[in-house]
């Protein structure tokens, strides 16, 4: 998965919902590469927040890929067990359907995009605040998606 960057639509609420899920929580990194910039690549798995005592089950680039906030990329998904990529490309699936984060308007072009030279979409119009884009999220949600996604505040 990928998340925007900073200059990017979307950049600062991305990594705003990460740092939610991780920041000041004990997580586990599950991983056995590293890409061609010597990062690791692998899953951070993260307690949810609503149960201290259970196991660290919320894969977090799943969570970013579900409210719209990362893309998938198939192209790595060899990489991936078969039950994880059939997750990701799902939840990125959902959230297109859905319109929620990155794909509530137009196209957006993945920080990959930008790297090949394609340009930034500039929409009319972006949520304001972290709390926008959630409500936005949460609004397109199902009952289900909505109770894991309270889970994680």
């Amino acid at each position: 998965m990928d998340a925007p960057e900073k200059a990017q639509p979307f950049g600062q609420r991305s990594k705003e919902f990460m740092s939610a899920l991780v920041i000041g929580k004990e997580v586990d990194v599950q991983w056995n590469k590293h890409d061609r910039y010597q990062r690791i690549v692998g899953k951070v798995m993260v307690q949810p927040s609503d149960c201290p005592n259970c196991p660290k089950t919320l894969d977090a680039g799943l969570a970013q890929l579900t409210v719209g906030l990362a893309w998938w990329y198939q192209k790595y998904a060899k990489e991936q067990s078969p039950e994880d990529a059939g997750r990701y490309e799902f939840a990125e699936h959902e959230a297109k359907a859905k319109h929620v984060g990155l794909w509530a308007h137009g196209q957006p072009i993945p920080p990959l995009g930008l790297a090949e030279g394609r340009t930034l979409m500039h929409p009319k119009r972006w949520p304001a605040t972290i709390d926008e884009t959630v409500g936005v999220v949460i609004a397109a949600l199902s009952d289900d998606e909505r109770a894991s996604i309270a889970a994680l505040t």
